[in-house]
């Protein structure tokens, strides 16, 4: 048998190849991209929410039980704190 035939069937299995023509008209089609400012703040919003959820009930647990300041400080505390003595431990950063 010759292998002639086999070798035909060959070229029936590669898949066809889009014309050059027919990806500029695809590209020209679409619509040029712009930022999404309100996509944005929508998959933002509900992270930032949850965050500041977790803080206001960090807050709230350590006034309503009265959790000392020195167990468990609260996040309003720990961001005093921070601000009023900026000037002293920053120098340690760096």
């Amino acid at each position: 048998m010759s292998g002639d035939s086999r070798m035909s069937s060959v070229s029936s299995i590669e898949p066809k190849r889009a014309a050059v023509g027919d990806l500029d008209s695809t590209r020209a089609a679409a619509p040029p991209r712009r930022a999404d400012v309100w996509g944005a703040a929508r998959r933002a919003l509900p992270p930032v929410a949850l965050g500041v959820a977790g803080l206001v009930a960090w807050e709230l647990l350590v006034r309503l039980k009265e959790i000392p300041y020195y167990i468990l400080p609260g996040p309003l505390l720990v961001i005093a704190t921070l601000v009023k003595d900026w000037a002293r431990s920053t120098p340690r950063c760096w």
